[in-house]
């Protein structure tokens, strides 16, 4: 087949294509490619933070070492101790891992914000194998099994930190799949602020401790972006690839702590809120759909399965007192007014729950979210996206009624022992629908206009930057020489702590991973974007056989096929068409073709 010179078939270079909005000049990062720069850049971040607090000082951390390490060795639930409450399970484990727990090492300065860490003794490396309590014996072993490997070879303060990085590693595979998820599957730029909005300082700091809360946030952030994209964006036809992403997340997710069932339960009806009945029925006809429908179920039985059998649900009795003749109803009001309580810890409590972060880092959360869910709210009124609203508003009052449910339910025999990072894994569905929800545009595909690229999103991702830093800080600073220290807190003081890495070069590192980090988001929005107009570009139906006659059976083989530039980047085949571009630098553009001129 030739062209005539009167054609009106043009060809032109994938760089005047891309000029003109059509086509981008390179393939944007895939969904691994995407998923590889945002591992990388969590990892460094979460390890940094991993170096910022003493061994031992997150929150229930001797006794989550102490469950890591027995499981690592084999011993997954331990024995009863009969002098204890039932929550209670005595293991044996190196006295590495048990000396925080069997000496309580962190008394001096737990609860006292003012009193360095430099006051408790040193850690001492003592293979020795002795018995050791832990309140959460009863705890699903899958997170222990992988964290607490480093205790199987290694007795000594590196097999500790090992254990913390192997944790920041695992969240941040995790959550490194949102923003892949986001980046290749969706449309909606605003996701991009929303999943950082849901990465609060708490998250980063809960992912880099030996805590299984940090694993399950990372996993509920995934599974909520996946789920979200699903409900709104692709309710008939999801790809596989984005199924896969949800089902994966929300499997492991039932199989973490013993509240964990319940976050993929929600989660869960969300997508119910989100779709229509018929879409409903369209979804369950794909057959991979089906199968991940299945293996969820079957993993949320399995880890209901544990929780029964073990207790998971038993807990330290060690939450806020309540009198033994206070009645329900006013037992639930207390929980209830300590619902600001929670959202403050779910933004930033480190250590233990007096070492809170900065002001700067809650104003900015607070404010950035609060204008989330305004616009939210503002614009499924407006734009009538009564699902997407409906879904925010039980989202948000979920968050507040259910911490409240949950511990007036065992108030009178644990106390109220609800803390805002068990809360987490429901919270950040909240600034995600909220982003989900926020887009204006009435078209399926919202495109990302110049002034959110340029402006709008670098300053939101810049002012959570801030708050981050400023949270950073101050827990190094409440660490190393408390809260009454001097405000330069890299001088000596005594009864100082100093990190197993300069604190200055700590700091430097965390300022420029934040420096890193805007500019990834920012190009995140672009990437996805590019990815739109690619499919966008790939999936037009045009009408070929108008423009250009099929190759004959002897032109489709040989060197013909191979060296055709036209056949190559009309043929109905991406593949074909990628090769084109990337070959030949070239696109077909038909327009106003004649007859006439077609052979």
């Amino acid at each position: 087949m030739l062209l005539s010179p009167t054609s009106s078939v043009s060809l032109r270079t994938g760089k005047d294509a891309f000029e003109q909005g059509e086509l981008p000049p390179n393939n944007p990062p895939g969904f691994w490619r995407s998923w590889i720069i945002f591992f990388g850049l969590l990892v460094v971040i979460m390890s940094i933070w991993s170096l910022a607090t003493p061994l031992f000082s997150g929150p229930d951390e001797p006794v989550q070492v102490v469950k890591a390490a027995a499981v690592a060795r084999g011993e997954w639930l331990g024995k009863a101790d009969r002098s204890e409450p039932a929550a209670f399970r005595i293991v044996k484990v190196p006295y590495t891992y048990a000396q925080a727990v069997l000496e309580n090492i962190t008394s001096c300065y737990a609860d006292h914000p003012v009193i360095p860490a430099g006051c408790a003794p040193e850690l001492v490396a003592n293979g020795k194998v002795v018995a050791a309590p832990t309140y959460v014996g009863r705890y699903p072993p899958l997170y222990y099994a992988i964290v607490g490997l480093p205790a199987k070879a290694i007795n000594s303060t590196a097999g500790l930190y090992l254990m913390r990085l192997l944790s920041a590693f695992l969240a941040a595979a995790v959550v490194a799949l949102s923003f892949a998820c986001v980046i290749r599957w969706s449309t909606n730029p605003m996701l991009i602020g929303g999943v950082a909005l849901a990465m609060s300082p708490m998250v980063l700091y809960t992912a880099s401790i030996v805590n299984p809360s940090g694993l399950e946030i990372a996993l509920a952030i995934t599974c909520w972006t996946a789920a979200i994209v699903l409900g709104v964006e692709h309710r008939s036809n999801p790809p596989p690839g984005l199924v896969i992403t949800l089902v994966g997340s929300a499997s492991l997710l039932c199989l973490i702590r013993g509240l964990s069932p319940l976050w993929v339960l929600i989660i869960g009806v969300t997508i119910l809120v989100l779709t229509s009945p018929t879409e409903r029925r369209m979804l369950l006809r794909k057959p991979y759909v089906k199968v991940g429908a299945s293996v969820v179920v079957a993993c949320a039985l399995l880890a209901t399965a544990w929780i029964i059998w073990a207790g998971s649900l038993q807990v330290a009795p060690v939450g806020l007192p309540v009198p033994s003749n206070l009645g329900t109803f006013r037992i639930f009001q207390i929980a209830l007014s300590r619902s600001s309580a929670y959202l403050a810890e779910a933004v930033g409590t480190f250590g233990d729950l007096w070492t809170k972060a900065p002001g700067i880092t809650y104003i900015i959360w607070y404010v950035c979210l609060a204008l989330a869910v305004a616009a939210a709210l503002t614009v499924a009124t407006v734009a009538r996206k009564q699902r997407q609203g409906i879904a925010l508003v039980l989202v948000i009052t979920l968050s507040i009624l259910l911490p409240a449910v949950l511990s007036t339910s065992r108030a009178h025999i644990d106390g109220i022992v609800w803390q805002g990072r068990d809360g987490l894994p429901l919270y950040v569905g909240i600034p995600l629908l909220a982003a989900a929800t926020s887009s204006f545009s009435k078209s399926p595909k919202p495109k990302p206009t110049r002034a959110w690229t340029s402006i709008v999103l670098p300053l939101i991702l810049g002012a959570l930057a801030i708050g981050q830093l400023a949270a950073y800080g101050g827990t190094l600073r409440r660490f190393m020489v408390g809260t009454a220290g001097p405000l330069d807190f890299l001088e000596s003081v005594k009864g100082g702590w100093s990190p197993p890495v300069p604190a200055a070069v700590l700091l430097c590192l965390f300022l420029a991973s934040l420096v890193v980090w805007v500019r990834v988001g920012t190009k995140a929005v672009i990437w996805q974007s590019l990815h739109n107009r690619y499919s966008n570009w790939e999936g037009a139906e045009i009408d070929r056989t108008s423009v250009f006659s099929q190759p004959s059976g002897r032109h489709r083989r040989g060197s013909h096929r191979k060296n055709t530039a036209h056949y190559w980047v009309s043929s109905s085949s991406p593949s074909n068409r990628r090769h084109a571009q990337r070959r030949y630098g070239l696109q077909w553009q038909a327009t106003n073709i004649d007859e006439g001129n077609e052979e």
